[in-house]
């Protein structure tokens, strides 16, 4: 295992930890960790990884930004459970994404 590998999956690792501990750090870490394993997965020409760690980051970004600014006023956000209807909204986005991606890949 090369050390770029180590070091993406220590990123991980730590990512988790601080997500557990609701500590903002966790964004910045799971970004780095999704863009090296999307590196990683395209020089192995596994593109369907690729593309789920994009799908990844992307998340990253949204939630680190709602972390910082999506409370009352533009203040931070506490943590809590998502509402019904959001999680509805989310399976359907995510069904859509996996059709998506699996006519591209298809292809």
């Amino acid at each position: 295992m090369k050390l770029f590998e180590i070091v993406a999956a220590a990123l991980g690792i730590i990512s988790v930890f601080l997500s557990t501990r609701q500590n903002v750090l966790a964004w910045p870490t799971s970004l780095l960790n999704n863009g090296m394993y999307g590196a990683i997965f395209f020089q192995q020409r596994l593109y369907a990884l690729m593309v789920l760690q994009g799908c990844f980051f992307g998340i990253a970004l949204y939630g680190w930004y709602q972390w910082l600014f999506g409370g009352a006023a533009k203040s931070e956000l506490k943590v809590s459970r998502i509402p019904p209807k959001l999680g509805a909204l989310l399976a359907l986005i995510a069904a859509a994404a996996t059709l998506l991606i699996w006519l591209l890949l298809s292809r």
